[in-house]
């Protein structure tokens, strides 16, 4: 178990320094640099694989135990709201919002700030992305917690996993092409696209059902653990994924009827089963893992921290000014998010998973 996890947490560290790579303008770098820079934006699909993955574990685990989904996703949730909620006013209140997102909508309303209160910010176009720039996930994460229970009794095998897999990408991808058609000549167009597209839970539920078809090849599958000679299938299989994600970079690889985010999914989900079949130190390490553990909050950050940057430093952006840049920006987001998870949301999480606790054995008394 603590192996599968130490590689989760691996690519959870990838996945983020992928994120703040494409969030630093690393899409604005010339030529082929540019092209890796623009991948960048995909390491939030390593992110709704892994939540696949260990949300599908935690349910079972609960679920064993003889919990309700009631108080699971009230756990659940609890391990977002600290840090999230700091993230939510820190922004409205500094930064006015992240503006990019919401169009024709000027400010950030009380209705946009309740909706990302309740976590249902991910239902509405304008308030997706409007206030962090990036809480989407979050958004869109919390509707599949949503959805966990009726996935955890569909979702019974890795045949039953992937007939789903592939049947709603056929139709998320098809819904997603009408919806993208219907906005073109309305007012926000590009907020409606973006969020059809990208933002909202349809258009990443395929790559979420990706983590969810490895949870059942390595929790209630022994296919995986049969591989006799595992480095060489491990190996070949990392080698064939990255190739093929070489050939997404640079746009070689299209393929109809599935969206580009779900063509990344695929490949970022060989590269896991590959490290779960045995480990390559290139890629689940200390560092990518220690980062990892903290990518949550500098998930959270980092925006706020590109604001405050760009604010105060001009200048042309090159190979070594970016990379400048890169550093003191996820340096500053590591630092900060290790501090507030240290003081703030282990505290409160304790505080809250306590009273949890006790409401369960109050529960456990009446019945």
């Amino acid at each position: 178990m603590e192996k599968k996890i130490s590689m989760l947490d691996s690519m959870k560290g990838i996945a983020i320094l992928m994120v703040v790579m494409i969030h630093t303008g690393a899409a604005n770098l010339p030529s082929v640099l540019g092209k890796i820079g623009a991948a960048g934006r995909t390491g939030v699909q390593i992110f709704f694989i892994v939540s696949g993955i260990l949300t599908m574990k935690s349910y079972e685990n609960y679920k064993l135990n003889g919990g309700g989904p009631g108080v699971w996703l009230m756990r659940k949730v609890i391990r977002l709201v600290p840090l999230y909620f700091i993230a939510i006013f820190s922004y409205t209140f500094i930064c006015g919002g992240f503006s990019g997102w919401l169009g024709s909508e000027e400010n950030v309303t009380i209705g946009n700030v309740i909706t990302h209160l309740f976590f249902i910010h991910g239902l509405f176009p304008h308030y997706a992305n409007s206030i962090i720039g990036v809480e989407w996930y979050i958004g869109t994460l919390f509707i599949y917690y949503l959805l966990t229970p009726i996935l955890y009794k569909i979702c019974k095998g890795i045949e039953r996993t992937m007939c789903i897999f592939m049947i709603s990408t056929l139709i998320c991808t098809i819904t997603i092409n009408i919806l993208c058609k219907t906005v073109i000549d309305v007012v926000d167009a590009e907020i409606y696209y973006g969020y059809f597209a990208t933002f909202s839970p349809l258009a990443q539920f395929p790559v979420y059902m990706l983590g969810i078809l490895i949870y059942n090849m390595i929790y209630k599958s022994l296919v995986l653990k049969n591989v006799k000679n595992k480095a060489l299938f491990s190996g070949s299989m990392l080698i064939f994924a990255l190739t093929i994600l070489a050939g997404n970079i640079l746009g070689m690889n299209q393929i109809k009827g599935i969206t580009n985010y779900t063509l990344y999914g695929i490949v970022y989900a060989f590269i896991i089963i590959s490290m779960y079949i045995s480990k390559v130190v290139i890629v689940d390490n200390c560092i990518f893992n220690f980062i990892g553990k903290n990518s949550y909050g500098i998930y959270l950050i980092h925006m706020m921290v590109i604001n405050l940057y760009e604010k105060n430093v001009k200048v042309d952006l090159n190979i070594k000014t970016w990379i400048i840049k890169y550093i003191i920006i996820f340096g500053i987001s590591l630092v900060g998010a290790i501090i507030i998870n240290k003081c703030i949301e282990k505290p409160i999480s304790a505080l809250f998973n306590k009273q949890l606790r006790n409401y369960e054995k109050i529960q456990l008394r009446k019945e």
